[in-house]
């Protein structure tokens, strides 16, 4: 996979999440579950959303703090302003040059509890790129069994990996 296809792949579940906002009422958005610890599908949603951001905005070299999350309530619990955050995010990712995600990084991010809880480790742009793309799909997996619990119907591909999505495909289970 070239850092062309991570962008798509991470675009492609951005769009996703269109997706999503389109087949949700407010009411859904915001509402708990409790066989999944009272989580709301917004709660969800910004949760992967602020692990993208902050790729996009720590500069090269700079440290990216997965812990620095602002956990931003308007995206968690209103719908149009998640719908506008996934547009703006999706556009910052097409404006970025040719060789973005060859960018180093450090990155922090809390492991444990205690002191040295949140080491800094060093990474790439495209490394984390891919790591949002798995993130992303975890959460989406739990949004659709969410979803089916309440009998909202989300397309087939939402919440699998590019890997399932691809080895369906080759199997002829597609």
């Amino acid at each position: 996979m070239n850092d062309t296809e991570i962008r798509i792949s991470l675009k492609f579940l951005l769009h996703q999440a269109e997706e999503l906002l389109d087949a949700v009422e407010d009411r859904e958005y915001n509402r708990g579950e409790p066989l999944a610890m009272n989580a709301t599908l917004g709660g969800h949603l910004r949760h992967v959303l602020e692990h993208v951001e902050p790729i996009m905005d720590t500069p090269e070299n700079g440290v990216l703090d997965y812990d620095a999350r602002p956990r931003d309530h308007e995206v968690e619990t209103s719908p149009v302003a998640a719908r506008q955050r996934v547009a703006q995010l999706c556009e910052r990712l097409d404006a970025q040059p040719d060789g973005w995600e060859a960018h180093g990084l450090r990155v922090r991010n809390r492991v444990a509890t205690g002191d040295g809880g949140s080491p800094v480790v060093r990474s790439s742009r495209a490394r984390e790129l891919m790591y949002a793309v798995a993130h992303t799909v975890h959460h989406y997996a739990l949004i659709r069994v969410m979803c089916g619990l309440r009998g909202i119907e989300l397309s087939r591909d939402f919440g699998y990996a590019p890997s399932t999505l691809q080895h369906r495909q080759m199997a002829g289970r597609d």
